[in-house]
């Protein structure tokens, strides 16, 4: 019985050996297996590095050489009509020269206008699975025409601005948590956030801030440092030049003048007929060949219709609702009598060739729709309000612009010698309007008062200083700036006014802080009594600024790069071609 119990036992022996055996005989086929499997991976892995290395490698190789040889064109001052003819030449011989992929698409090739040209390269490697493709845009376009913002000074941004984009700075940078809303004798300002920028700034020369009240200075500028300074979204700071030179205004306008022929300017009508006449009211007049008006006023429901050039001694103004075609170009020559009757006061008389006499000097008024098949000159100031515009516009006086205003196509370019002052504008609708003025610029009391924002497709530059108001404007501006010094004002949230007219309503007081300004009572405890509103200007801002998110701001800058892509009529070009990347992607 002994004997039989200890066979059993070592029977039992045996099957767990065998059992363990078979168990580490899988377990290793296991681990093989698993061995095989990650080498595999591991060799996969090796390899897309080796063609993501290869592909990169062969990238950066042809668009060196692409921006050698534009480098190249642009020291050899090639001829603006020319410009797209050798790009398509030196991506001809890239192909022959590297294993990659080119595709190019012309954007705009405006040889009769501005002669501006934009196109997009595609350049792509491949190496096994692997590809790598880039793309960019060689344009003739200013380098200021490719920012969010550009400014050769200080940009200040007082409060709650919103900018996507990138953001040029020349000298200083100001950030403070107070919105200005009105410039005074003193400034009045309402307690919000810092700024909010996405994109990049360029390393000012000195970082300022508001703090408590007080400004103050970083010792150093460094992402960490800057970043209390900004609302969330802190901008990425970059090492960047700006080559561009900023654009003479001046001698563009001058350059648009001299178009013209000297006979219009020098007052032979001998060969012309000079038309003399009360406003065009419920006619459509077509006229062939050049054209020369004393003063051309058209009213609502009337047309005009010039195959030629059109000179005008006078004024021109056009109604809203009227129609002016020119299949030329337009004058405006704004002269003004030396002797008028005013009202009340009888006769004044001053030296006609002093355009800044007030009361002296003829106006041009632009509403309706207005069609220029290539320049528009006003000699003095003007007035753009509820305007369909085609065209290029010049001026040597200041200028409004106000309420619609339609841009056919890529949009229009108006240029001043003189300021501008843009209020209450809504581009929403067609193109991208450029406004470019040698004097100071303010766009102001756009939208005001209202919850929702009004979208503006526009870029505004100035070599003088530039101002937006976002306080009790609100708005969104689809494009860019550029000014010597930029400021912008801005809180977040709903403002409404003290009168119902001005967005008052019925609202909430326990929600908005309150704030005077010029007022009959706007100092001491007077200020604080509600029932002598009705003797001061009051503005309410919504409370808690610092928990509304940054996309209620009341002024946002979003750079359009459709701009770049589909330039506006008039928009000036500079000597040099461009070459910048906007995507790369493997595949």
């Amino acid at each position: 019985m002994m004997l039989n119990k200890g066979n059993r036992e070592s029977g039992y022996v045996l099957v767990s050996v065998l059992m363990i055996f078979l168990f580490l005989t899988l377990l290793s086929t296991l681990l093989m297996a698993k061995v095989l499997q990650s080498n595999k991976f591991v060799a996969v892995a090796e390899n897309n590095i080796e063609e993501k290395v290869a592909t990169e490698n062969m990238i950066n190789e042809s668009t060196a050489w692409l921006e050698k040889e534009v480098q190249e064109l642009n020291d050899s001052s090639v001829p603006r009509s020319s410009v797209v003819h050798e790009i398509k030449d030196t991506l001809n011989e890239l192909k022959t020269k590297y294993p990659v992929k080119v595709t190019d698409h012309i954007i705009s090739n405006d040889l009769s206008g501005s002669g501006n040209a934009v196109m997009n390269v595609t350049i792509t490697a491949s190496e096994g699975d692997t590809k790598y493709t880039t793309e960019y845009t060689i344009s003739t376009l200013a380098e200021v025409f490719k920012y969010a913002s550009v400014t050769p000074g200080n940009l200040t941004l007082n409060g709650a601005s919103y900018i996507k984009g990138d953001l040029y700075v020349g000298e200083e940078f100001h950030s403070s948590n107070k919105g200005k809303f009105i410039k005074s004798s003193d400034d009045y300002s309402a307690e919000t956030s810092y700024p909010t920028i996405e994109g990049t700034l360029t390393m000012p020369d000195a970082f300022k801030y508001t703090k408590e009240n007080a400004q103050h200075t970083l010792d150093s500028i460094t992402q960490e440092g800057i970043a209390p300074y900004f609302y969330k979204e802190v901008p990425q700071l970059v090492e960047r030049d700006l080559d561009d030179e900023p654009f003479d205004v001046e001698q563009l306008i001058t350059e648009a003048k001299s178009r013209f022929n000297n006979e219009f300017l020098d007052g032979d009508y001998d060969t012309k007929v000079l038309e003399i006449g009360g406003a065009i009211t419920d006619q459509h007049i077509v006229k062939e060949g050049d054209t020369l008006y004393d003063t051309l006023e058209i009213t609502s429901g009337s047309s005009v219709t010039i195959k030629g050039d059109l000179f005008i001694n006078n004024d021109l103004i056009m109604k809203s609702g009227s129609e002016l075609t020119v299949h030329g170009d337009i004058y405006v020559n704004n002269y003004a009598d030396p002797c008028v009757v005013l009202p009340f006061i009888g006769q004044v008389c001053g030296d006609a060739d002093d355009s800044d006499d007030e009361g002296l000097i003829s106006r041009t008024e632009l509403s309706g729709d207005l069609t220029v098949n290539s320049t528009l000159f006003i000699n003095g100031a003007f007035e753009m309000k509820n305007l369909n515009l085609d065209g290029a516009v010049y001026s040597n006086g200041e200028v409004t612009i106000s309420e619609n205003i339609t841009m056919e196509g890529n949009g229009s370019t108006v240029m001043t010698n003189d300021k501008a002052t843009v209020e209450d504008l809504n581009t929403s609708s067609g193109g991208t309007l450029v406004l470019m003025t040698e004097g100071e610029l303010k766009v102001q009391n756009n939208n005001s008062f209202q919850d929702n924002p009004r979208e503006m497709n526009a870029f505004f530059y100035t070599n003088s200083d530039l101002e937006i108001y976002g306080v009790w404007s609100n708005m969104k501006i689809n494009g860019g700036l550029y000014g010597k010094n930029i400021t912008l004002n801005a809180v977040k949230g709903k403002v409404k006014g003290v009168k119902k007219e001005e967005g008052g309503g019925t609202f909430n007081l326990n929600d908005y802080d309150r704030y005077a300004y010029d007022g009959l009572f706007d100092e001491g405890f007077l200020d604080t009594i509600d029932f002598l509103d009705l003797f001061k200007d009051v503005v309410y801002v919504e409370k808690n600024q610092d928990n509304i998110d940054y996309t209620k701001s009341r002024l946002q800058i979003d750079y359009n790069e459709q701009m770049m892509l589909s330039p506006p009529k008039g928009i000036p070009m500079v000597n040099n071609i461009s070459l910048k990347k906007i995507d790369e992607r493997f595949e």
